[in-house]
This record gives structure tokens, C-alpha cells and sequence, in this order.
């Protein structure tokens, strides 16, 4: 529970000290927040935190070895997506923005 409660005091700080500087930034709100937000998924994804490897670990009844070397190809893509929406804000706001005009 304290990743889950760490994780959404992240996401609200970002979010409280971003909002001054929406206007300046072209993705606003939707950018702001997904970038920490993905990276906070990320780390789910890698020990020693890890907490959705030792939960799909548990359910699969494989070992966390197994999850892990199961689990590093997506982690690479993820790394990958989050360098993008780092790097381009605007990514993540376009397909909301051709979707609903």
C-alpha cells in the first residue's frame, strides 16, 4: 500500500507544480501527467520494488527469476516510450486532440 500512496502524492505534486505553467507548455495537462505516471509504471515493473513481478510471480507460481527475464523485453519497449514522451510532450496529447477535435 505505501507504492500506491507514494505513487499518487507523486502524480498530485507534479500536477499542483506544473499548473502555473500550463499555458507555456503545448501537451498541458494530459502531457504534464503522463510522463510521471509511466515512469512510476515502470518502476512496478523492476525489482527490488517490483510489486507487479512478486504479484504475477505469486499467481503464475513461477519464480521471480522467471517473471523478470519474462518481463525485461517490455521493460525495454517501456524505457523506450518513456524517452519518447520525454522528449516529444506532444505525442501524447495527439491522438486525444484528432480523436475529439
Amino acid at each position: 500500500m505505501k507504492i500506491f500512496v507514494t505513487g499518487i502524492g507523486v502524480v498530485s505534486a507534479i500536477g499542483l507544480n506544473a499548473g502555473e505553467n500550463l499555458h507555456s507548455l503545448q501537451s498541458g495537462v494530459t502531457g504534464i501527467s503522463k510522463s510521471p505516471v509511466f515512469n512510476l509504471m515502470l518502476g512496478l515493473l523492476t525489482p527490488p520494488v517490483g510489486l507487479c513481478l512478486y504479484i504475477t510471480g505469486r499467481i503464475a507460481d513461477v519464480s521471480l527469476e522467471e517473471v523478470s527475464k519474462a518481463a525485461f523485453p517490455f521493460l525495454l519497449v517501456g524505457i523506450g516510450v518513456l524517452i519518447l514522451i520525454t522528449v516529444f510532450p506532444a505525442l501524447t496529447v495527439w491522438l486525444p486532440r484528432a480523436w475529439l477535435g
